[in-house]
């Protein structure tokens, strides 16, 4: 509701009326009249109050030169008024928590309760009733044995403390500070904290003493005394534990004990440690690294068969191998050092001691000394050795010349193709690493083409880049369309059938599909007789705006409408008008199917209000526009509502019978076969 709709209304009522600046005048008379406030006189120890000013002070980095806003925490006692300020890069949980910390370390004690905004970060579900923190907020509460009082959502009056601490930090502290330049967050808390002692050693005009000579006379002894230890900032997460049985934190994986894999478990991260719980009891505790990277392994959590290759290293294949003979050990450690890594050899080294039970000692490090001679070190060229018997041939039988033969691939192909091979795994492993899965397509199918080697770096590349975009475009579509929740997915404009008699002009869909309404933040109207295509034509249009690279949403209006009318019960109201506020194409089918009620109406209006000229939307109605205003049944809010959506919006009007009758398959009647009697 608004003063100019109100105003609107009054004017209706009575035509000689006052204007709408006297209207807003004596509104503002009445409310303050109307709307007495309570003055809250707070207990010594009984509360502090907390919250974030508006202002923010630019911290530069030297190295770089980016300017980052500082945020101001502030914090006050209700009783003493005397107050807390500290300045932080976020208004993130971790600066959160870290300000109630000092603030409480500040005032050397514990107030009974905490009244803070229901910032996001501390505050997981603002009901007022029952409102639901953050665990790591709860665990803080706890820890100091005090209780939190989240505040209502735009209404500051319930904590006039904190809102008047944070009008005088601002008058005060940041104003003093406009003209200086500071290049770390430490240099500006030296700063505040400097102001903040003289702010609260003066004294206060109305009390005829300081904030610190009423604090130390009224309310420290009224506060509770700190714990022992002050309380470690923590976070909790949820995660599902990996085949590998191995969780992921911040890009790292840790393990857990294998018996869990599938499962649930609630991760807790400080500075330092990360602890995995399961039903309640720790499971596993790492040390937390400070790379996101790679992976934190017990070997206690891996199964057994895990262990025994984990246990595995280059040092202990060439052992084992030794024990075969010279030879072996040799050609072990030459698989482990002619790879980038000696793990992509471990297999083919264990490999190779596999041979020996099945042929012998003998034969293995005879198998392996002839591989050695022919420089052949695979375990593949081994194998091969043994199974042909050449291993009990002599090696100093001079090799004969390999005969020239077209099918022959010749030393060019085992050095410089072989070293052209060798390349192309790893780049396009990099590639795969990178996201660039377009990219490493392209080089895949240039690589089979026979005359992809004439064309140039620039055309590879360009190749390759264009194959990469398209992937990508496909995909983002592919989501917007899963986001969109079409009721006819399969609609596109191309399969619309203008040769249909319902009067759908092939040229103005065909300028609609091209998207500049939807530039604009202009709507759509699609109106008709039930089953001449209304739903599957805006699904159609759906589909193109996803192609357009804009988001979609199909809602059905009646649907919508319950889902608005639970949402004010549960909670979920403002998280869902946000959802149909910011997409960018919203659909309302089966508008007007009947009247709207008051909450109708003002679900209706709020939803228009908010899109105009910000966002499109399209609805599909029976009912002929001009019966709009009967329907939403008050004239007010019929006006308001029809300005917003009808004077910026192009039409289409259906027409003919309902193509679900022209397409039914015939059905046996009376008449036809005779009368059916039922028993």
């Amino acid at each position: 509701m608004t003063l100019t709709l109100l105003w609107q209304e009054y004017r209706a009522a009575h035509p000689d009326g006052y204007g709408f600046t006297w209207f807003c005048d004596r509104f503002a008379a009445f409310r303050r009249r109307a709307s007495p406030t309570f003055r809250n006189r707070h207990a010594a120890g009984a509360v502090m109050q907390t919250d974030y000013a508006g202002q923010t002070v630019p911290v530069i980095d030297p190295a770089t030169g980016v300017i980052f806003p500082a945020q101001i925490f502030v914090a006050v006692l209700g009783a003493s008024n005397l107050t807390f300020a500290l300045a932080s890069f976020s208004q993130k949980l971790p600066d959160w928590i870290d300000g109630q910390v000092r603030a409480l370390a500040f005032f050397g004690g514990v107030t009974k309760a905490i009244v803070c905004d229901n910032l996001e970060a501390g505050v997981a579900k603002a009901l007022w009733f029952e409102p639901t923190l953050n665990a790591t907020f709860a665990a803080m509460a706890e820890h100091y044995d005090t209780t939190i009082l989240p505040t209502r959502s735009r209404k500051p009056r319930d904590k006039g403390k904190v809102e008047g601490a944070v009008l005088i930090v601002e008058r005060w502290i940041l104003a003093r500070l406009r003209n200086r330049t500071f290049f770390s967050l430490a240099e500006l808390n030296s700063a505040v904290a400097e102001l903040l002692e003289e702010l609260n050693n003066r004294p206060m005009r109305h009390v005829g003493k300081s904030r610190r000579e009423l604090f130390e006379e009224i309310e420290r002894a009224a506060l509770r005394p700190l714990p022992a230890t002050p309380f470690e900032y923590a976070e909790w997460r949820s995660a599902k534990v990996h085949p590998d049985y191995h969780v992921e934190v911040d890009k790292t994986f840790y393990s857990v004990p294998h018996r869990l894999i599938g499962r649930t478990v609630q991760v807790r991260l400080t500075h330092r440690v990360v602890e995995i719980f399961h039903d309640h009891q720790r499971v596993a505790s790492h040390v937390r690294r400070s790379q996101r990277s790679g992976h934190v392994t017990v070997n206690a959590h891996m199964p057994k068969a895990h262990q025994r290759y984990a246990n595995t290293t280059p040092a202990t294949l060439i052992a084992r191998a030794a024990k075969i003979g010279p030879n072996a050990a040799i050609l072990v450690e030459r698989l482990m050092r002619d790879r980038p890594h000696p793990e992509q050899g471990y297999r083919a080294a264990m490999g190779i001691l596999s041979l020996s039970p099945r042929y012998g000692q003998e034969r293995t490090e005879a198998a392996c000394e002839r591989a050695l001679t022919i420089n052949a070190i695979t375990y593949a060229s081994v194998t091969a050795i043994l199974k042909s018997g050449l291993d009990r041939a002599s090696t100093t039988e001079p090799a004969k010349p390999t005969p020239a033969h077209g099918n022959i691939r010749g030393s060019s192909y085992t050095s410089e193709g072989k070293e052209e091979r060798m390349l192309t795994n790893p780049t396009l492993d990099q590639m795969q690493a990178l996201g660039l899965a377009g990219m490493a397509a392209a080089w895949r199918q240039l690589a089979e083409q026979t005359n992809a080697q004439e064309l140039s770096r620039d055309e590879w590349l360009g190749l390759m880049l264009d194959r990469e975009i398209a992937m990508r475009a496909d995909k983002r579509v592919r989501n917007r369309l899963a986001s969109a929740k079409l009721r006819f997915p399969e609609a596109s404009i191309e399969d619309i059938d203008f040769a249909a008699p319902r009067g759908l002009d092939r040229r103005n869909t065909m300028a609609l599909a091209q998207g500049e309404w939807l530039k604009t933040h202009e709507n759509l109207i699609v109106t008709g007789q039930t089953g001449t295509g209304k739903s599957w034509l805006a699904c159609a249009f759906g589909r193109q705006a996803a192609r357009l690279d804009h988001s979609v949403l199909y809602v059905r209006v009646p649907r919508l409408f319950e889902d608005l009318a639970l949402a004010r019960l549960d909670g979920r109201y403002p998280r869902l008008i946000d959802k149909l506020t910011r997409v960018q194409l919203l659909i309302l089918d089966d508008f007007g199917t009947h009247s709207l009620t008051d909450q109708q109406r003002f679900h209706l209006f709020e939803i228009v209000e908010e899109r105009y000229r910000r966002k499109s939307t399209l609805i599909t109605a029976q009912v002929p526009v001009a019966r709009w205003h009967d329907l939403i049944a008050d004239p007010t809010v019929a006006d308001a509502i029809l300005d917003r959506i009808v004077h910026n919006a192009h039409r289409i009007t259906l027409q003919g019978d309902s193509i679900r009758k022209q397409k039914a398959p015939p059905l046996l009647t009376g008449d036809e076969n005779g009368e059916i009697n039922h028993p």
